[in-house]
């Protein structure tokens, strides 16, 4: 039996009453909880309005109103931010265990499914696990020591191809971020991978794009299953799959190199295959997971790389010669 398009339309009208009744009363509730101060909040989008293409930017504005400490709510997701060094070293310090959770997007969920992704899973045996195998194998300073010839050279190669950019036309600026992307890229897949992969860098590159891009959906629940800017799409057919085609090849490879080698190189990828053989019971380590950790290895530095090019100033006239 259909329904008559008035009857339809009246549902449709109460069903949006009530969404918007159940956000104020909600906003109400929070009120009264011991909440940082903030701006007020407007049903169904919350600050969503507040936040503009520069994001960081529009928090450093509204901190200068609220203090170094401010409530936001992006949608239904109750935000903190903290905008001063003290204020950060209070919350990833004192109270890490309590903030140590990401939030998971649809993006993330389709890209690395329920439970494989290191950096959004929650605290437990298996995160436990990797933050002590990275942290002894990777990222000691032993091991940071011994990958100071891979910088080095990476770093004279930027320099040499700065200058010569900057010979070919001495009047137009240069495009610094590329040229860093490819240099971080560059080191990260050495440090990892034990070689560059010139061809996984573009794949990879499109899975950060992918998990950094805006998904109103995220904030929004109710409009998740329109997927309207089509990132989960993407996520789940092109982005997700293209990194873990290029990364099984490169573990099925590697796997064929270690046969019969004692001793086998020890980057990062090494280190994980010979963990998913001696990790403990409890703890799951398959190729699903190994893939996980490698792209987000890779998403972490490169992240930090576009952000380091942000306030980088390169005075090319000045650069040497012959670096």
């Amino acid at each position: 039996m259909e329904l008559p398009a008035s009857d339809l339309l009246m549902l449709v009208l109460l069903t949006i009453v009530a969404g918007v009744c159940v956000m104020v009363a909600v906003c109400a509730i929070g009120r009264r909880r011991k909440l940082p101060p903030g701006p007020l909040a407007l049903p169904i989008i919350g600050h969503l309005h507040l936040v503009g293409k520069r994001p960081h930017r529009s928090f450093c504005d509204l901190s200068k109103r609220y203090g170094p400490l401010m409530y936001l709510r992006l949608g239904s997701v109750p935000i903190v931010v903290a905008s001063t060094p003290e204020m950060a070293r209070e919350i990833l310090q004192r109270h890490d265990k309590d903030f140590s959770s990401r939030f998971r997007t649809a993006a993330c969920e389709a890209i690395y499914g329920p439970s494989t992704s290191f950096t959004f899973s929650d605290t437990g045996p298996y995160v436990k696990f990797l933050r002590q195998l990275c942290t002894t194998e990777l990222f000691s300073a032993k091991r940071m020591a011994s990958f100071e010839p891979i910088r080095m050279q990476e770093a004279r190669a930027l320099l040499r191809s700065l200058v010569a950019d900057s010979k070919i036309n001495s009047t137009k600026p240069i495009s610094v971020r590329p040229k860093l992307q490819i240099a971080t890229s560059n080191i990260i897949c050495r440090m990892v991978l034990g070689e560059a992969s010139p061809e996984i860098v573009p794949v990879l590159l499109d899975v950060i794009e992918a998990l950094g891009a805006f998904n109103l959906g995220d904030f929004i629940p109710l409009l998740r299953w329109m997927d309207w800017q089509g990132c989960v799409k993407h996520s789940k057919l092109v982005a997700g799959p293209r990194m873990k085609a290029a990364f099984q090849a490169i573990i099925d490879g590697r796997r064929e190199q270690r046969r019969g080698i004692h001793d086998p190189p020890k980057d990062l990828l090494d280190i994980l295959l010979s963990a998913s053989v001696s990790c403990p019971q409890n703890i799951q380590m398959s190729d699903e997971h190994i893939k996980a950790v490698l792209q987000e290895v890779f998403g972490g530095g490169s992240d930090t790389s576009v952000c380091f090019e942000g306030n980088l100033q390169m005075p090319t006239a000045e650069c040497p010669e012959d670096p």
